[in-house]
């Protein structure tokens, strides 16, 4: 098999539901749990939200990790934290985190109460290119940019515009099939 491009797996954005940048985390999280009560054409679950510009472009997405971050916002200011979120840790040493950090000391009603306040656009800025790939990469590129952000979905840019969203779960049933054609 030749190589496969990000173009050749992508998904459209048919069903995925949507908020406007001005939206507060709480109609996010809303739309998002929506969205994971239907299934999209190959019968997958909407796992993520779309954050729209006033255009109504595509600027960003949001699923259930980024909006329980967000409600947290020592997450998206520690920069320690953001460094070694990637590697496996001992549940003593995450415990500790939590008490150094002073993280999820507020009765979750609160931080829940919060979400109200808290826009979509603030966090979606905040939000790197690791989230975005090119059309025209590779599918190996995109399985390493999605393992190494640990990412769910990456947003498709073509032609300077988001056209689709390239998942993990199409990747993994891509990977999957190629793995049954195999003959050791």
């Amino acid at each position: 098999m030749g190589t496969t491009f990000v173009r050749d797996h992508m998904t459209s954005f048919d069903g995925y539901p949507r908020v406007s940048e001005d939206a507060s985390l709480f109609d996010a999280a809303l739309a998002l749990d929506e969205g994971r009560q239907r299934l999209d054409a190959k019968g997958h679950r909407f796992m993520a939200v779309l954050v729209l510009d006033n255009a109504g472009k595509v600027i960003g997405k949001l699923n259930r990790l980024d909006i329980l971050t967000c409600l947290e916002p020592e997450y998206l200011t520690n920069e320690e934290l953001k460094k070694v979120s990637r590697f496996g840790l001992t549940p003593e040493f995450l415990h500790s985190m939590l008490d150094n950090f002073d993280l999820w000391k507020s009765p979750l009603m609160d931080i829940c109460r919060k979400s109200f306040g808290k826009r979509v656009g603030d966090f979606i800025q905040k939000q790197g290119s690791e989230v975005f790939i090119d059309a025209n990469a590779t599918l190996n590129q995109a399985i390493h940019q999605l393992i190494m952000g640990r990412t769910q979905a990456l947003l498709v840019v073509s032609d300077g515009e988001v056209s689709g969203l390239l998942r993990l779960v199409d990747v993994f049933d891509q990977v999957a099939s190629l793995m049954r054609a195999c003959r050791i």
